[in-house]
């Protein structure tokens, strides 16, 4: 058993393309063989009475501790670089772009302000357009750019959002009504995804604008 935990991460080894990940794993079973050589064969295999016997216990204490001391090492590791499966790094196809569901798109949010329904979902945009959700998504992260479809509509409301706050003509209005007209539910989301795009909050950057 003792022996597997050395032997385990190297097993796969030659299929990591990841050098840091062979490293760290080469690292990782090399510490562990010499904790364990350390405390099971220099120590016990020692003659009775010799220095190496006497001090068996400590000995043993210091490498459980080190060995443990390793493993949240390699945890946190582990946690800040999670393993990827090599059989999931085939990259996948690329989606063939398609110029008039890109246009219509287009068309629906900025021309006819689509994104100003609060509860505008990926299945109006493929009822509108006639094309299955799937596609409309694989159109709005791949030939439009987006991360999400959250983060198309928020970026046109932002867009119109920032209009309007620097529109003298409605600098009367409460900036709760701006969020709310461009489409956002409160102005708690309405907040953190305009800071999150100017940088400053829709009351500065209203003040900044004067």
């Amino acid at each position: 058993m003792l022996l597997m935990a050395v032997a385990a991460p190297l097993l796969d080894l030659r299929e990591q393309s990841d050098k840091s990940e062979r490293r760290f794993r080469i690292l990782y079973s090399g510490i562990y063989a010499a904790i364990l050589a350390v405390a099971v064969l220099a120590v016990d295999g020692a003659p009775d009475g010799s220095a190496a016997s006497q001090l068996s216990v400590p000995v043993k204490v210091v490498c459980a501790i080190a060995a443990v001391f390793g493993y949240g090492l390699a945890l946190g590791h582990r946690k800040r670089h999670p393993l990827v499966d090599p059989k999931a790094r085939v990259s996948r196809k690329p989606v063939a772009s398609d110029p008039r569901l890109e246009a219509q798109l287009i068309m629906l949010m900025r021309d006819k302000g689509l994104y100003a329904e609060a509860d505008l979902r990926v299945a109006d945009l493929a009822r509108l357009t006639g094309e299955p959700e799937y596609k409309v998504t694989q159109c709005i992260t791949g030939a439009l750019g987006y991360p999400n479809f959250n983060q198309m509509v928020n970026g046109y409301r932002i867009e119109e959002a920032k209009r309007r706050l620097v529109d003298p003509a409605l600098a009367h209005l409460p900036i709760l009504t701006i969020a709310l007209d461009c489409g956002f539910g409160s102005i708690g989301p309405f907040n953190r995804a305009f800071k999150a795009d100017t940088g400053m909050t829709p009351q500065e950057y209203r003040r900044q604008s004067r």
